[in-house]
């Protein structure tokens, strides 16, 4: 996390639940154990503005039990957002063994990532209909157009 300004959510802002938008594996999210090196590729199955619900399909165990703290970088190649998002989780929810689902609320964010993640959230749930695909050549043309459609929402960097 860069030492810019950030945003700590507190746990009356938590509890609202945000609207979901699935996604059934369309962003990559690196996720570890803070202060940890290993980390580990996730897919998103749902996202929403205050968190994602993750998944893991490989046969090895993750080391995320509930009230993990994790450092996370939200689509790390930058295929679907502008940049890359970096924040801290917590994993709130575990299900399953193999494949495994991790509901993570993000706990703190810096305020660029922040305007981000939100304006690719609010993208997503006003075009959720339209990423409903079998087809990976219309996901890949869908997240082309939504990229070029978030850069022109996305706020410019500040110096």
């Amino acid at each position: 996390m860069s030492n810019s300004a950030s945003r700590v959510v507190h746990p009356a802002e938590a509890r609202v639940r945000a609207p979901r938008v699935s996604l059934d594996g369309n962003i990559v999210v690196e996720s570890k154990t803070l202060g940890t090196n290993v980390s580990y590729r996730l897919t998103t199955d749902n996202v929403s503005k205050s968190g994602l619900l993750l998944h893991w399909s490989n046969d090895s165990r993750l080391p995320f039990i509930i009230n993990t703290l994790i450092e996370m970088t939200i689509d790390p190649g930058a295929t679907i957002l502008k940049q890359p998002v970096n924040c801290l989780g917590k994993i709130v929810r575990k299900e399953g063994a193999v494949p495994t689902q991790f509901g993570v609320r993000i706990v703190q964010i810096d305020n660029s990532d922040l305007e981000v993640w939100e304006a690719c959230v609010s993208l997503l749930e006003r075009d959720a209909r339209h990423l409903v695909t079998e087809d990976p050549a219309e996901h890949d043309e869908q997240a082309d157009s939504l990229k070029k459609r978030h850069e022109l929402v996305s706020v410019p960097a500040k110096h």
